[in-house]
């Protein structure tokens, strides 16, 4: 296949240090909830790929737009193509899964608890952003029982939450526990010793610094150990713990720090870490790379980020062996008007794609030959990402394969189709409600053996 050679994308880049290990308040990673799909094929074995970032839908807007910059494409070897892309996310849907309503924790952390009400005792904390399945709901429609993907059940208030879809389809749940009965209090002499006052708290983080709090788990959970203002993000702490108080192994960390953007337009965030890593920018999930990979450069894009002050958080955890953690951002482009993809000599996406380039449409037939020089002819695998702007509405996704290849579709990185079959042809999937407005299509390819074909496409429900 022909190359075209497309300008280099100017990268302004802005290395962001930092202290401690960080993790958001979850375990290693399992398998989102999907959005509303409905699938014309039974799912297969998952094709083997780096966790997709949990999509974080949500019916706030994303920030606010700006006129999208010139499309520039480009071809690049070694360069690896940011992972995902959280431009404004969908709208939900209405699907009611076998496992509940797909559900996510809103801007601000949610308290999950042993029972519907904040009389009842503390599980966990939720971090902003993550996902969650709702099983059933009060009475009062108030709290909702939820299980998130570890598993974890236990009640959050409504109002912390936004689900996909509506409410009322959940049961109602019955044989609630009784809360613990509270404290009774005890009499208090006439001239009580003084309570000691609080520990002074530290001021809200500044432009200068990282707010860091560390824990001594690897889930973010209970009381920091302590708090304290890192200049810069860029640690490594080799086998050794970060602090006296703080184990080798198994602690967290959570970085959060103000930043001015001088000029509005798309940026890649990087990171570089052993182990886990989340960050958001505005509390949207920009990368999510929640497990133990040792010495992994991760990075997502952003597209539209308007010039002012933006908050960046970053959550990080060490599980055991080294630990390290640097952050940045740089100004970049996100493609508009052609499939950005990556070109890997594995059948994992794994590693340095041989080639990233600009592909007009996603409709190749490649028969037994490679796609491009540098790939095996037989167990390669590609990743395409473009983003779209669509009219709200139901959506019909499409992907015809050879036999023995396999494909999988996203949309703002949730899960559509899922095609694992030994036969080919095509399979589809349907997004229901899509709000207007940008969304990222990412496609996942893998040609296992003998002819390699792809096409893509979809079409509106009217």
């Amino acid at each position: 296949m022909s190359k075209k050679i497309f300008q280099h994308i100017l990268i302004v880049g802005l290395t962001v240090v930092g202290a401690a290990g960080c993790l958001p308040a979850e375990t290693p990673p399992a398998t989102d909830t999907p959005p509303a799909v409905s699938a014309t094929t039974p799912t297969g074995t998952a094709m083997a790929t780096v966790p997709p970032v949990t999509a974080t839908p949500t019916q706030t807007a994303s920030p606010s737009p700006t006129a999208t910059p010139a499309p520039v494409s480009f071809v690049s070897q070694g360069e690896t193509l940011p992972r995902r892309s959280p431009t404004p996310m969908p709208t939900f849907g209405a699907l009611v899964t076998d496992h509940g309503i797909a559900c996510m924790v809103g801007p601000g952390a949610s308290q999950m608890r042993s029972g519907p009400g904040f009389n009842y005792n503390l599980i966990k904390i939720l971090p902003a952003s993550i996902t969650l399945s709702a099983l059933k709901q009060t009475a009062d429609g108030l709290w909702l029982l939820v299980a998130t993907t570890q598993q974890e059940v236990g009640w959050v208030a409504v109002a912390e939450v936004i689900c996909q879809g509506s409410l009322a389809q959940l049961p109602l749940a019955g044989g609630v526990p009784t809360p613990p009965p509270t404290a009774t209090p005890r009499a208090v002499a006439f001239n009580p010793t003084p309570t000691p006052s609080a520990s002074p708290t530290l001021p809200p983080p500044s432009l200068a610094s990282w707010r860091a709090e560390y824990y001594d788990n690897p889930n973010l959970t209970g009381q920091p150990v302590f708090v304290r203002d890192d200049p810069v993000l860029n640690f490594n702490w080799g086998a050794d713990s970060p602090a006296p108080n703080l184990p080798a192994d198994n602690f967290s960390v959570r970085w959060t720090r103000p930043f001015e953007f001088v000029d509005d337009g798309d940026y890649k965030f990087v990171a570089d870490v052993d182990d886990g890593v989340r960050l958001y920018l505005d509390g949207w999930l920009v990368i999510d790379e929640w497990n133990t990979n040792p010495y992994t450069l991760h990075s997502g894009t952003f597209a539209k980020v308007k010039a002012g002050i933006h908050t960046i958080t970053v959550e990080f955890f060490e599980a055991e062996g080294l630990a390290h953690i640097n952050i940045w951002y740089e100004k970049t482009i996100v493609s508009t008007d052609k499939w950005i993809g990556e070109y890997f000599s594995n059948p994992n996406f794994s590693g340095t794609p041989v080639l990233v380039r600009a592909d007009e449409s996603l409709d190749f037939d490649w028969g037994d030959d490679n796609p491009v020089s540098g790939l095996p002819d037989d167990d390669f695998s590609i990743r395409w990402q473009k983003t779209v702007d669509f009219k709200p509405g139901d959506y019909e996704f499409k992907a015809r394969i050879a036999e023995d290849d396999r494909v999988k579709i996203y949309v703002d990185d949730w899960l559509i189709v899922d095609k694992d079959k030994d036969e080919g042809g095509e399979v589809s999937g349907v997004f229901k409600q899509l709000g207007g407005g940008l969304h990222t299509i990412k496609v996942e390819y893998l040609d296992d053996s003998g002819d390699a074909r792809i096409r893509v496409k979809w079409d509106r429900h009217d």
